[in-house]
């Protein structure tokens, strides 16, 4: 009877070992199971999902550079860097004046002292737009010489480097002057070069003297107390004169 106790009581310890076992396991099952759902979903629903963080290597990664359009190297561009100026000589030996007097004949020249009416000069000197050492003058050829050329002159008795200089409106030729005689030495070397080089010189110029008109308050008149003084517009000449700068194409590279 004993024996069968034992063994009684065995087969139910037996069998709450096998039932602990098989819940135990049942519960671990359903908690990973849950806890793997919950960082999927985390995962899955998270903003942060590029950035997650790993541990560093122990070996360093190639970089690869991307090439953007910042990184590419821009063209330089071209620009205009200025060889020399000057005021040609010799135009008052020559044919600037005919070259003036054919641009007003042919309507070419904008309206005389830029527009200006002499009640207007008297109103600019008063708004103090203008004051008495300003001068309007009444032509210019801005816009006007179509092309400006450099001759040499090597049977020249005076200089043999001398440079003419012609300049064309409206296919009409007209010999102004020359380049100025400290000059002429180097400047014929200049031009040579770039001839050689097939490579171009640019320009602009400047015509400058001729009537021009001033204001200012009127001599004759002895009481600058009033509130509008008497004013006098004077019309005065000077010789003519023409400037030119020449200039070479750079790149902006080469310039700075």
């Amino acid at each position: 009877m004993r024996e069968i106790m034992w063994l009684l009581i065995i087969a139910i310890f037996i069998l709450f070992l096998y039932w602990f076992n098989k819940h135990a396991h049942r519960t671990n099952t359903a908690s990973f199971e849950k806890n793997d759902q919950i960082s999927v979903s985390k995962v899955a629903d998270s903003k942060e999902l590029n950035e997650v963080k790993t541990e560093p290597s122990s070996q360093p990664k190639p970089v690869k550079i991307v090439e953007t359009v910042e990184n590419k190297m821009k063209e330089p561009e071209i620009v205009q860097k200025e060889i020399t100026h000057f005021k040609v000589s010799g135009v008052t030996k020559h044919e600037l004046r005919k070259a003036v007097s054919f641009a007003r004949k042919e309507y070419l020249i904008d309206d005389p002292y830029d527009g200006y009416t002499t009640k207007e000069i008297k109103d600019a000197f008063n708004d103090m737009q203008l004051d008495g050492s300003d001068k309007i003058f009444e032509t210019d050829l801005d816009g006007v010489v179509d092309k400006i050329d450099f001759i040499p002159e090597p049977d020249n008795k005076f200089d043999d480097n001398a440079i003419k200089i012609m300049i064309t409106i409206e296919d009409q030729e007209f010999f102004i002057g020359y380049v100025p005689a400290y000059m002429s030495e180097r400047m014929s070397h200049v031009f040579d070069t770039f001839k050689k080089n097939g490579e171009k010189i640019d320009y602009n110029y400047k015509l400058t003297g001729g009537k021009y008109k001033t204001v200012d308050y009127d001599p004759d008149d002895g009481d600058y107390t009033r509130e509008t003084p008497k004013l006098k517009v004077s019309t005065q000449t000077e010789s003519y004169g023409f400037n030119i700068r020449l200039y070479e194409f750079v790149s902006s590279k080469q310039q700075a």
